[in-house]
């Protein structure tokens, strides 16, 4: 499991349910607590994002959303092999 995701079951922020057909499969669930977590945290987080692509110049948010796009297409492919995505 992903440290981050290890975490956050750790302070009962998530729930994780094995999927039938697959077992080594989970899905991830927020409890209660993760809930109220993120109804705090995630407006510190947009914030924090809209501050911080303020400083770039319009080029510079084009080419970091590309990036992004690029990389979010590759992990899928790496993480869903024989897809379609």
């Amino acid at each position: 499991m992903n440290t981050i995701i290890t975490g956050f079951y750790k302070k009962n922020w998530i729930t994780l349910q094995e999927l039938p057909e697959d077992r080594r499969i989970k899905t991830i669930h927020l409890t209660e607590t993760g809930k109220e977590y993120a109804e705090k945290i995630i407006p510190q987080i947009r914030r924090a994002e809209l501050e911080a692509m303020e400083k770039l110049t319009e080029e510079q948010r084009t080419a970091l959303l590309e990036g992004i796009r690029i990389y979010r297409d590759a992990f899928r492919a790496a993480m869903l092999p024989g897809e379609k995505l």
